[in-house]
């Protein structure tokens, strides 16, 4: 470096450690009227602007409200103007409407009640003249009705008419009721909030709203980006009329400012000339030159000299305008130029440009086609199966040689009408011909014992054991020695088999049964021949279901599929029985009366969903039997729900006899509690003994979308500090569970502000991080066991849901073995559980990375909407109906307030409404159904009609349009989802 340009660089720092004093002296004095920074053009226009508010005051204002939500206060303001406005007309029809009525009848006829149902009679009952000629009960109604009349004189239009007016009087006071509740409580936040009197009138209301809407318009003025630009305290003076700033002086700092601002500009543009990287910030300038001692200059201009060789002799111009355009660590800067070096390589190779070609909807394509040839090779299966099993099926003239006269055997067993052979018998003749027509056979292993003699040749490819864990060795034996293969399937963390039926007696109490363990042929077997794990868990929808199972007794192994909600506790509810009472010999009468309280409203509210109730002991079960009875002789309506005809009909089972079971909603019903005494005794059956365990893990995984805990104890109740009954402490653990959630499982937290960020990859990291600065909120490896989604996305407004999962081709993807589980079970299996799912290929994202990044953005933007639009439904299922549908309880006698007509639907093809109001009177009824069942229903009730003739439909169905235009009812497809 020569000394001349040494010494300009010695001056222009002089030159800029001096301005710089000014200029930071000059920021000091603005900043003290503004927090915030200001330029001297919008100071001056923030001047003007904020004086011409000020005289412009009108209203009443206190300061101290300039800390509020100024627009919200004047929004609630204009809901009670509104209501006010509201309140008024109400009050006026109503009046209006009392006077046409007093002009016919006394006042005493206002003071009829049931009015509503009076109209229905009326309309409906009593429309025909002959019914209304021959009907004592509608004579009496009228005589009553005329004798308030002024006049006496009275017809049956005239009724109707008036009733229905009083019917609307009713309809709006109860209307009135409800607006002035609400006026009255937005009056009261509105008091609470400003402190001002609750019952202000209109004209001080007014004042008041004029006053915050010139408060409002100061605090747009003065408040920017979440920033006060002058003192809370200052902008408060103003709005009391107190002037403390010598606004005159302000704008004279702000015009010494901008002068100084262009001769910092001036020195900045010189000092780039020599120091090009050094961001042209006044800070970051001066401490650059404190710190820069005279050998660092030296190095610099090293490195410009070095930077002009590699431009002049190696034309390395892009590279280096693109690292020193960065923030790179000088000792990453070879890497840097290796990786480009290689990529410039590969980029003259077909093969590779082959790969960075592909775009997503060319691998989608691919993947689309591979789940729709995997699906099929299933069909072909079935059919290849069906196909050997019809091969295998004998000619009925085949010849007795063959089968060695077991066709004619069976033939004559068929035309038999009595003396039939034993099927032990049967059996033993049929040895070639029962395999060709049923060449898989299902018994229990006691089964197998009685219809397969000992000296027969049976023998049999493949025996399978379902449910292994409750088969005792010498029932298995017979089995397992017909078969050339045995498989055991079982859970040796279930049920075995027990001595429960061998021993239980009606005297013996309760919580002091003893049921003994026996040995199962899986305890058997499992240390004999080789063992496989099934990990994957399917039933529950939602992982909380099974979360407590899989931490205490499956110490994390299975695999289960993350629901859609951040709420893990959302679908394992608690029900505490505050004032139940145990007794052994007789059960818990209050907690199983609650337990049938929820049968009924899940019977009513949920009919389409199976339900099951665990008890966990004999006098629980069956005091609820006994109750669930007096229930279905209260409510005969309900008897549908209870059909044991139905596929998955409704049980009351205890902890015994339970494995196997599993419905959509389940109720366990802890029943234990203090005794009449009040004393708790810590005794619970066979629950805390030997093998309680694996009864508790039956108990709590029956469920696949909800279980309900209802219990007189909580997990606090009990005391296991001095307690070596390890099935005591799993007891406790899991009241806490089903109460608190998965907190309360040590070593679980899983709350949404827990949620770290974890990635398998830098490719997973890097779309994380673009997604956080787009905005959104992302959590990363969501869920609670081994398997997770690599990303999932919030919803903006609704904090508790996911409305995007997003995977990435990374270390998840390829720790599956085979492109099924890769490509279509995952996610499938997460779309059936409600998540709406997105795949971002590492390929695309490198090497298309704009489009990638518009259409991952697109499809957020796209299920947020979705999400929103459906109410929070999933688009793939509807999961819960319980806050879209109005669920009433259902009259047992519902069917007595239709009329009849037997004339047929016909007589109202001309008068819709009337016929819709019918089918109302009993559509609470029927929702859930198909409206061709309510069809059916007032088809049978109303007309007398068995058979639902097209025409009859046709009737029918313009009813239900008529209905639906007018609100009243909803259909998704043919099924009836809401009543209103």
């Amino acid at each position: 470096m020569s000394f001349t340009k040494g010494t300009e660089i010695s001056n222009l720092f002089d030159e800029l450690k001096l301005e710089g004093d000014n200029f930071f002296d000059l920021e000091y004095k603005i900043l003290s009227v503004f927090p915030n920074k200001v330029s001297s053009m919008t100071l001056k226009e923030f001047v003007e602007k904020l004086h011409r508010t000020t005289i412009a005051r009108e209203g009443k204002m206190n300061s101290e409200w300039l800390e509020l939500d100024l627009s919200t206060v004047l929004a609630k303001m204009n809901e009670i103007e509104s209501l006010r406005m509201e309140k008024r007309v109400i009050a006026e029809e109503i009046s209006s409407t009392e006077s046409q009525i007093k002009t016919v009848f006394e006042d005493e006829f206002l003071e009829i009640e049931e009015v509503e149902k009076l109209v229905k009679i009326l309309k409906f009952e009593y429309k025909s003249f002959l019914k209304r000629l021959f009907s004592t009960e509608y004579k009496e109604i009228f005589q009553k009705n005329k004798r308030l009349t002024k006049e006496l004189k009275l017809n049956y239009e005239g009724l109707i008419s008036n009733v229905e007016k009083l019917a609307t009087i009713h309809s709006k006071s109860r209307i009135m009721t409800e607006q002035t509740k609400k006026l009255e409580s937005y009056e009261q936040r509105l008091s609470k909030i400003l402190n001002v009197s609750q019952n202000l009138s209109d004209e001080e209301l007014t004042q008041l709203k004029k006053g915050i809407s010139w408060g409002e318009s100061i605090k747009n003025i003065c408040y920017e980006n979440n920033i006060w630009l002058i003192s809370l305290t200052t902008i408060q003076n103003i709005v009391e009329g107190v002037n403390v700033v010598d606004w005159t002086k302000v704008v004279e700092l702000a015009d010494k400012k901008e002068k100084s601002d262009g001769k910092i500009t001036e020195l900045l543009a010189k000092f780039s000339n020599y120091f090009e990287n050094v961001p042209l910030n006044m800070q970051e300038v001066l401490k650059y030159i404190q710190e820069l001692e005279f050998n660092t200059k030296e190095e610099f201009f090293d490195y410009k000299r070095i930077k002009e060789e590699l431009l002049k002799e190696y034309r390395l111009d892009d590279f280096i305008e693109k690292v020193e355009g960065i923030e790179i660590q000088a000792k990453n800067v070879e890497l840097v130029f290796l990786k480009r070096f290689i990529l410039l390589v590969l980029e003259n190779i077909p093969e590779y440009n082959s790969i960075t070609n592909l775009s997503t909807k060319a691998i989608m394509d691919k993947v689309d086609n591979f789940k729709k040839e995997d699906k099929s090779t299933f069909d072909l299966a079935r059919i290849r199966i069906f196909n050997a099993l019809v091969d295998r099926l004998p000619n009925t003239n085949e010849n007795v040689k063959t089968t060695g006269g077991e066709i004619e055997i069976l033939k004559k067993e068929l035309t038999k009408k009595a003396r039939l052979l034993p099927t032990r018998k049967l059996i033993e003749n049929l040895p070639t011909l029962l395999p060709r027509l049923k060449p898989c056979i299902m018994m229990s292993p006691l089964t197998v014992s009685t219809y397969f003699s000992s000296n027969s040749d049976w023998e049999f490819d493949l025996v399978i054991f379902d449910e292994a864990s409750q088969v005792r060795p010498e029932f298995a034996v017979a089995a397992i020695s017909r078969g050339k293969q045995v498989i055991v399937a079982g859970d040796s963390k279930q049920m075995p088999p027990t001595s429960f039926f061998n021993s239980s007696s009606e005297n013996e109490e309760d919580d002091e049964e003893d049921i003994q363990d026996l040995e199962s042929i899986l305890d058997e077997l499992s240390v004999k021949i080789p063992e496989t794990y099934l990990n994957w868990h399917y039933r529950s929808k939602d992982e909380s279901l099974i979360t407590f199972s899989n931490k205490k007794f499956y110490n994390d192994r299975l695999f289960t599929f993350p629901t859609d909600n951040l709420d893990v506790h959302s679908n394992v509810r608690f029900t505490h029985v505050e004032n139940g009472v145990w007794e052994s010999k007789y059960g818990n009468t209050i907690e199983a009366e609650k337990v049938t309280q929820l049968i009924y409203d899940f019977a009513v509210n949920y009919p389409e969903k199976s339900l099951g109730v665990v008890a966990f002991g004999k006098s629980q079960t069956e005091i609820i039997e006994d109750k669930v009875l007096e229930l279905r002789e209260q409510h005969k309506e309900l008897e549908s729900f209870f059909d044991e005809n139905k596929s998955e009909p409704f049980f009351i089972k205890n902890l015994e006899n339970v494995q196997g079971d599993e419905r959509d909603i389940i109720i366990l019903s802890v029943g234990y509690g203090k005794d009449p005494q009040g004393k708790l005794r810590m005794n619970f059956g066979p629950l805390i003994q030997s093998g309680g365990e694996r009864r508790l893990n039956v108990a709590v995984s029956r469920s696949r979308e909800t279980m309900h805990v209802v219990s007189s104890l909580r997990g606090i109740d009990l005391s296991v500090d001095k307690s070596n009954n390890e099935n005591l402490v799993v007891f406790r653990d899991f009241l806490e569970f089903a109460e608190k959630g998965v907190g309360a499982l040590i070593g679980y937290n899983l709350l949404e502000e827990d949620h770290g960020t974890e990635f398998d990859s830098d490719f997973e990291e890097n779309v994380y991080d673009y997604l956080t600065q787009r905005g959104y909120k992302v959590h990363t490896q969501v869920g609670a066991s081994g398997y997770r989604i690599d990303m999932a996305v919030i919803h903006p407004n609704i904090p508790g849901r996911y409305v995007l999962a997003i995977e990435c081709d990374g270390a998840a993807y390829h720790s599956s073995r085979t492109a099924r589980d890769r490509d279509r079970l995952r996610q499938e299996i997460l779309e059936s559980k409600g998540w709406s799912f997105y795949r971002i290929w590492s390929t695309t994202w490198i090497h298309d990375n704009q489009n990638e990044k518009i259409r991952l953005i697109d499809t957020i933007e796209k299920a947020i909407q979705e999400y929103s639009e459906s109410g929070g439904e999933t688009l793939k299922d509807r999961e819960t109906l319980k806050e879209k549908i109005k669920f009433v309880p259902v009259d047992m006698a519902v069917d007595n307030v239709l009329p009849f007509y037997s004339e047929g639907v016909y007589v109202f093809k001309d008068d819709i409404p009337a016929l819709s109001d019918i089918i109302m009177l009993v559509a609470n009824k029927y929702v859930g159904y198909e409206m061709h069942d309510l069809m059916r229903h007032i088809n049978k009730k109303v007309f007398g009609k068995e058979r639902l003739t097209q025409g009859y439909k046709d009737i029918y169905e313009k009813a239900f349009l008529y209905l639906q235009k007018k609100k009243r009812i909803e259909l998704k497809g043919e099924v009836i989802i809401a009543v209103y």
